[in-house]
């Protein structure tokens, strides 16, 4: 037994060399449950060497020793530790990924500020444009209104030069252009008829056509109407039946430019037409009528251009009182002319007392 009270000695006496050792190893080593004959402390290797079976080891009596709050802390401590480091290297490349963004944004402001000064110097420009843009449309604006001055300036010395050719035309037309006088009168006897209870009157014209112009007259047509006269107080109401007739006469000297005689400056021309008129109320009763004889007589000359001389004539009987008088209407009293009708169912008659001028009421002018 003198052998494992030696090994006792050896471990109180390595005990008593640690007794420096923290207070805390000190009393994880104590252990009441300990069965020796002395209460010295011992050496946790010394006991285990001397009963292993009974020596669970350091770690197992530190934490049967210790409380259990105090390992709960241990444990929340060390969690807290890991987590603080796993933080703080999140934490680390966050703040690097944040620096690098704040890098970004530095650069993106940059730019922003780059992009705000270039569109403020386009703004500019711009405006510089536009201000000349404007400088330019009010000098345009000026050239306009000056335009428009020349133009209007050019418009009346324009008319005045066109009012000037017209008079020029004239003059050359007065002087150059052919002037036809018409000389109208009644060639044979006038003739009366009756045929089939409808009476008229026949009178055969002739024209002295006279070209008192400078230059030639073509293609001279007539038309030319007798009617009733309406009285002096309606004198005018033969005004349009004759410029009917004068439209009438250019009408048919343009479809026939070649049918007509053609005058030359102080030459004289002749022509016949007849003119008669029947029916219509004429002498339903022995009244006496006052004819008008009226027409117009139309030529070309130079560039197809057309000149016309208007005639009108009254047709009556002899005068009485100093004043005109109607025709009467005679029938059969002429054998000469009653013979060449007598194959005809027609009555004639004719008179050579009659009373033939220009009508004083007008109608008679050149054109």
């Amino acid at each position: 037994m003198e052998k494992p009270d030696r090994q006792y000695s050896e471990c109180n006496a390595n005990a008593a060399s640690q007794e420096n050792k923290s207070q805390t190893e000190l009393e994880a080593i104590k252990s009441p449950n300990l069965d020796t004959k002395d209460s010295t402390n011992h050496s946790p290797d010394c006991y285990a060497k001397k009963n292993p079976a009974e020596n669970p080891g350091v770690l197992t009596r530190v934490i049967k020793g210790t409380k259990l709050t105090d390992v709960i802390m241990a444990i929340a401590t060390v969690i807290i530790a890991v987590a603080t480091g796993i933080y703080t290297h999140y934490a680390g490349k966050q703040w690097e990924v944040m620096t690098g963004q704040l890098g970004q944004m530095k650069s993106s402001s940059i730019q922003t500020d780059n992009l705000i000064t270039e569109t403020k110097n386009l703004a500019e420009h711009a405006g510089k444009q536009a201000d000349n843009a404007a400088t330019l449309a009010s000098v345009a604006k000026d050239q306009v209104r000056q335009l428009e001055t020349l133009v209007d300036a050019a418009n009346k010395q324009n008319g005045a030069m066109n009012r000037q050719l017209a008079i020029m035309q004239k003059q050359l037309e007065v002087t150059d252009r052919p002037w036809i006088g018409v000389d109208v009168s009644i060639k044979d006897k006038i003739m009366f008829s009756d045929w089939n209870e409808a009476r008229g009157i026949n009178v055969t014209l002739s024209f002295s056509l006279k070209n008192y112009g400078a230059s030639p007259a073509r293609n001279i047509t007539i038309v030319s109407q007798i009617r009733p006269h309406p009285g002096n107080t309606r004198a005018r109401e033969l005004d349009e039946p004759q410029d009917k007739m004068c439209a009438e006469a250019r009408i048919r000297a343009t479809e026939r430019p070649i049918s007509g005689v053609t005058t030359f400056p102080n030459d004289t021309k002749i022509e016949e037409l007849g003119v008669g008129i029947s029916g219509g109320g004429i002498y339903k009763t022995d009244e006496k009528i006052l004819f008008s004889v009226l027409g117009c007589v139309d030529y070309t000359y130079a560039n197809e251009q057309h000149g016309h001389t208007a005639f009108r004539m009254l047709l009556g009987g002899q005068p009485e009182r100093g004043q005109w008088a109607g025709l009467p209407f005679r029938i059969g009293n002429d054998s000469a002319y009653t013979k060449r009708w007598e194959n005809f169912p027609v009555q004639v008659g004719t008179t050579d007392s009659f009373m033939f001028q220009a009508d004083p009421n007008g109608g008679n002018y050149a054109e």
